[in-house]
C-alpha cells in the first residue's frame, strides 16, 4: 500500500443491492457501488445502496443519493446529464 494511504480506514463491503441493469454486458451487480467523489467528504452514489450509504454517513460522509437509470462504468456522465 502506498505510504500516503497507510492511515486510511478501509470500509469493507460484504454485498450490495443488485439493480435491474446489472446484467449489462461486462458488468456485475457490483457496478452499483460506483460513486462520484465530489470532495473529501461528499459522494454521489446509487440511491439503492442503502446499507453503504448508512455506513458512509456514520463515518461522517455526506451522501447524495441519485437514481442511476443508465448505470455503466461511466454512469456519472450519463445519469447526471439526465437530471
Amino acid at each position: 500500500m502506498p505510504p500516503c494511504m497507510k492511515d486510511w480506514e478501509i470500509i469493507w463491503v460484504e454485498d450490495c443491492y443488485a439493480s435491474a441493469f446489472y446484467q449489462y454486458p461486462y458488468a456485475s451487480k457490483w457496478i452499483g457501488l460506483n460513486m462520484l467523489v465530489v470532495n473529501p467528504t461528499t459522494v454521489i452514489m446509487d440511491a439503492a445502496q442503502l446499507e453503504l450509504s448508512k455506513v458512509l454517513e456514520e463515518k461522517g460522509f455526506t451522501v447524495i443519493p441519485h437514481t442511476l437509470r443508465h448505470d455503466t462504468n461511466t454512469w456519472w456522465r450519463t445519469s447526471l446529464r439526465n437530471t
